[in-house]
């Protein structure tokens, strides 16, 4: 019904008319009065409207995966084509090329399906697959196109290796301290000696120290003294054409510091300094010195003295190890917290308290004593004593500068005499002859004072004279004189 046979022979093809093979048997007469015949076919082939549309997968990753159909863009007379409608045709040796050149493996086109497979692991490229679709129903029609495929190179993605061990276990050596893969991963996946490889950057460049095995653990070899030891290594796929990247692997050896505490007891009030703060502290079982470590300075708190109480007067000096008493730090027990630190890397550090005994003020008064006349006494006399006198504050001389003296009993010293702020004793004026004493206390001028007691005598001595008499022309009869006190003064009477 797609075709009018026209009188004149001319065979149309009516409009709307769909692909297809179109055939029908034609009789050919001659015009005698009987006519004679003969048998033909005629065929009007429609062909269809194919069209291989070529498209691109791109990123595959190195996990591999599967396209989308390759027919998604193809057309068959305007509509989708399907694998209802057409087939592919797989392709052969030839039909699937690497851009760039190279052996081609790992991807495969179904023609079943029309996805486009890639292999776990193909190598990284761009990749051109020609194929061709084909009508199912007659007329047979074909068309062909080119997929692009881009498989992306391994995602490799090393990590920084980094281990501490102390110098004891470095110096007996230690085996796969760490672990060059640990970390590291390709294409997302833990990396390992089955899809990677490491290897040190530059061989030479390891330190000696270190041993690297080739299952990727790195060996510390016996005797590894502290230090630093570092290397970088390449991380690689193992694609054809391996994708590589570089990570640091550190290994570090601790020294062994100890900061040890010392006391340093009985310092004089007069000061002075102690002996190094390093004296008892290590470092490698080796005493720790000035050009090995560094001392830090302590700070507000790190000074403290035990009972409590403000500090001042103890300083430590980190340039030299030495703490310094000032004179006339106040008495007691102090502690100062210090912190040594190595000079070679790794800087490792330890600390320690050291103690800092002062002594109280050695106090020592000594008993004063003075005598005056009446006569001196009677009129007054000034700075009879210095209580000051014989005194001693940590065996210097007692003044006003590093003591002070007060009667012990302000009431208890005699209305005769007069104590001044200098320490001098004053005899009042009209004092008559006698002994005037009383206790005073010489205190040391430190917060917490120390105090000892002496005694201040003044003698005031009477004036007393015994004069000669003669008692002359006694008879032979005897008899008395007169009292031989007759003429004998005490005190002028």
């Amino acid at each position: 019904s797609e075709l009018t046979v026209n009188p004149d022979g001319t065979v149309d093809v009516n409009p709307g008319t769909e692909p297809g093979v179109y055939t029908f048997d034609y009789e050919l007469c001659s015009t005698d009065t009987v006519p004679v015949c003969e048998t033909a076919t005629a065929t009007i082939i429609v062909t269809p409207e194919i069209e291989a549309a070529p498209e691109s997968f791109a990123d595959f990753p190195q996990a591999g995966g599967d396209t989308t159909s390759i027919l998604a863009s193809d057309t068959l007379n305007g509509g989708p084509a399907e694998l209802t409608t057409v087939t592919i045709t797989a392709p052969v040796a030839g039909d699937i090329t690497k851009l760039g050149g190279g052996t081609v493996s790992g991807i495969t086109l179904d023609p079943a399906t029309g996805i486009i497979t890639v292999d776990p692991g193909t190598d990284a490229g761009t990749y051109e697959i020609a194929y061709e679709i084909c009508t199912i129903a007659l007329p047979v029609t074909c068309d062909t196109a080119v997929e692009t495929v881009t498989v992306l190179a391994s995602e490799v993605a090393p990590a920084d290796d980094a281990e501490t061990i102390d110098r004891a276990t470095a110096d007996t050596g230690a085996t796969a301290v760490v672990n060059l893969f640990d970390g590291d991963t390709i294409n997302g996946d833990p990396a390992d000696n089955s899809n990677a490889t490491v290897t040190p950057v530059d061989p030479a460049a390891v330190p000696s120290e270190l041993t690297v095995n080739p299952d990727g653990t790195v060996d510390v070899n016996p005797g590894t003294e502290p230090g630093v030891y570092t290397f970088d290594y390449e991380l690689c796929s193992t694609d054809t054409v391996p994708v590589c990247e570089t990570a640091t692997a550190t290994i570090t050896v601790t020294p062994e510091i100890e900061a040890a505490p010392e006391s340093f007891a009985d310092f004089p009030q007069a000061g002075g300094d102690t002996t190094s703060i390093l004296a008892s502290d290590t470092l490698n079982g080796a005493p720790a010195e000035l050009t090995t470590v560094t001392i830090t300075a302590p700070v507000a708190g790190d000074y403290t003295k035990v009972g409590g109480g403000t500090v001042s007067g103890i300083t430590l000096d980190p340039a030299t190890g030495i703490i310094t008493v000032d004179p006339g730090t106040d008495a007691g027990t102090y502690e100062i917290a210090y912190e040594i630190c190595t000079i070679a890397l790794p800087v490792t550090c330890d600390t320690a308290v050291e103690t800092v005994t002062v002594l109280a003020s050695e106090v020592a008064p000594a008993d004063d004593a003075e005598t005056i006349d009446r006569a001196t006494a009677d009129t007054g006399a000034t700075a009879v004593v210095n209580l000051f006198d014989g005194d001693t504050i940590n065996g210097d001389p007692a003044d006003n500068s590093n003591a002070t003296v007060t009667p012990v009993d302000p009431a208890a010293v005699p209305s005769e005499l007069t104590v001044n702020p200098d320490g001098t004793v004053d005899v009042n004026p009209g004092t008559e002859p006698g002994v005037y004493t009383f206790d005073y206390e010489l205190c040391s001028t430190d917060t917490v004072p120390v105090c000892e007691t002496a005694t201040a005598t003044i003698t005031v001595t009477p004036e007393i004279e015994a004069a000669p008499e003669s008692f002359a022309d006694f008879p032979q009869a005897g008899g008395d004189t007169t009292s031989i006190l007759a003429s004998d003064t005490l005190n002028g009477a």
